[in-house]
């Protein structure tokens, strides 16, 4: 026997169906709004609610709200065109909402296959020093393993540095 919607089910309930309504239309003006707006913006953006024909609109920080407002009054033109009333969009800024799940702090640049290569060279060619151990530590987080240098080289006999010389275990 299939289970009733859960749409049905609340539907169903007398009390309820206000909420039902109202949650229903901003699901879809959440989507019509995501429609229109540039998928960039239209990820940062919530549709929070409805009131007298004026929707509110949250960004996640002030760039983005900039950028919002700069759509509102298309948006609300838009928005107008599928609904039976005139809708005004205001657009409000709360900082701890973001849609992105995995929102880097910081934009942490990544080294080239190239720059790698070069440092694990140039480490090769330096005699054992804080700055080589450095150097062996940085590449050992980017997950190169630099080689040792040959034994009677003229920079000296290092190897490559061990995880309890660069202070990682």
């Amino acid at each position: 026997m299939p289970l009733p919607s859960l749409e049905r089910y609340l539907a169903a309930q007398g009390d309820l169906k206000p909420v039902v309504e109202k949650a229903l239309k901003l699901d879809a003006l959440s989507r019509r709004c995501a429609a229109f707006l540039p998928p960039e913006l239209a990820s940062q953006v919530r549709v929070a609610n409805l009131r007298q024909n004026q929707l509110v609109l949250l960004a996640p920080n002030p760039a983005a709200a900039a950028k919002l407002r700069l759509y509102s009054e298309s948006l609300g033109a838009f928005l107008s065109n599928h609904e039976s009333e005139s809708i005004v969009v205001s657009v409000k800024v709360q900082p701890n909402f973001s849609r992105k799940r995995h929102v880097a702090a910081h934009n942490k640049p990544g080294l080239s296959p190239v720059a790698l290569a070069e440092l694990a060279s140039l480490y090769t060619k330096l005699p054992d020093s804080p700055v080589r151990r450095a150097l062996g530590a940085l590449l050992e987080r980017h997950g190169v393993h630099p080689t040792p240098q040959p034994a009677g080289a003229r920079t000296g006999t290092a190897t490559a540095p061990t995880p309890r010389q660069t202070g990682r275990t």
